[in-house]
């Protein structure tokens, strides 16, 4: 038999409270070491470069956007991105990542530091001409 089926509604309040009491350290300490765990595995990622197919969804031009990641946190990467569109538009942008999932680049291309270097330098270069030439 079920102990708090015997218990009236003050007694099973107290009771809560003290599981509660019991419970939310354990709670704290258990998120502490996930966090750290979680941290360990963004960590292997950091300075790792990918790129990734990218499309604008009204044709069938597609390019690459290059990703450098540069600093991790328990809940973010934050990642340095370098991105020419078929179009001409240049994007270099700094950008969060908000994911719980240490897996998240692992679904691009993993790529060579100088594979990303070269298309940053010709990103800057690309710009600076043009900023000089308009």
């Amino acid at each position: 038999m079920d102990i708090c089926r015997k218990m009236n509604k003050k007694e099973l309040t107290k009771k809560i409270n003290e599981l509660q009491k019991k419970i939310d350290p354990l709670r704290k300490e258990l998120r502490k070491i996930e966090d750290k765990k979680s941290l360990k595995e963004k960590e292997k990622l950091l300075g790792k470069c990918f790129k990734y197919k990218n499309n604008s969804g009204r044709d069938n031009e597609t390019w690459f956007i290059y990703v450098k990641v540069i600093a991790v946190t328990k809940d973010n990467y934050t990642h340095l991105e370098v991105e020419r569109r078929p179009n001409g538009n240049l994007f270099i942008k700094l950008g969060d990542t908000f994911t719980y999932n240490a897996n998240y680049f692992l679904h691009e291309v993993e790529i060579q530091e100088w594979e990303f270097q070269e298309q940053l330098k010709t990103a800057i270069r690309d710009f600076s001409f043009h900023q000089t030439n308009d």
